[in-house]
């Protein structure tokens, strides 16, 4: 690194005030087009946005809650993923959507269940768009076949058929699919889907998830599943 030019006090102090009226013109320069920016005419939005909210789904001008201004922090999934939400995390340890999308991504990257399962807790715990939370927890925990995740799921499962929350058909037979098939499951899988909640529980989650089929060979199936519960 090459050192600056060793001059006289008298050079420096001429060179430095020289310096410090360029530095005010920019200082100027940047406010004049900081206020230029302030003026710019406002475009209306004409088209009915529709976001899941903390309290469920809004419109764009909820999303201010009667403020001036929202500030919108965009996180994706690429390498830095993990270090963004925990970054969000410790700036704000309750936000929801951090928490939801680290457990996805934690499973998503091979990480430790029971990790996951804290961070989709925690989102859970704040009762805030659980609708987006459930479909992070269940799209990373369903169908991976790695140990404790049909407990997780049965109890996620579980947990929505008490609370009154809504899940989708297709959501619905994956669950059951993946956690209680005689056909498809074996003992030890069968038997951590079952132990994950209290026997009553299991049956009534089971009938949740399986719906309301009323056909003969539903009913033979739901008898068996029940007997083997």
């Amino acid at each position: 690194m090459n050192k600056p030019q060793e001059v006289s006090r008298e050079q420096w102090l001429a060179e430095r005030k020289e310096l410090l009226a360029r530095e005010k013109q920019l200082t100027r320069t940047r406010d004049a087009m900081n206020a230029d920016r302030r003026r710019l005419p406002m475009v209306a939005i004409g088209k009915d946005y529709v976001f899941e909210g903390p309290d469920g789904r809004a419109g764009l001008s909820q999303l201010f809650g009667g403020r001036r201004q929202l500030i919108v922090q965009h996180v994706m999934f690429g390498p830095d993923a993990e270090q963004n939400l925990r970054a969000a995390l410790a700036a704000d340890p309750h936000n929801v959507y951090a928490s939801a999308m680290l457990g996805n991504w934690t499973l998503q990257n091979g990480g430790n269940i029971a990790d996951a399962v804290q961070f989709f807790n925690t989102a859970v715990a704040t009762g805030k768009a659980r609708p987006f939370v459930r479909t992070l927890q269940l799209a990373g925990l369903v169908d991976r076949d790695v140990a404790g995740a049909r407990n997780a799921v049965m109890q996620a499962a579980n947990d929505m058929r008490r609370s009154g929350e809504p899940l989708d058909p297709d959501t619905r037979r994956r669950v059951v699919t993946f956690c209680c098939d005689l056909n498809l499951n074996n003992h030890v899988e069968l038997a951590e889907s079952l132990a994950a909640i209290p026997q009553d529980d299991a049956w009534s989650t089971y009938l949740w998830l399986d719906g309301s089929r009323s056909d003969h060979d539903a009913i033979r199936l739901q008898s068996l599943q029940h007997a083997f519960i």
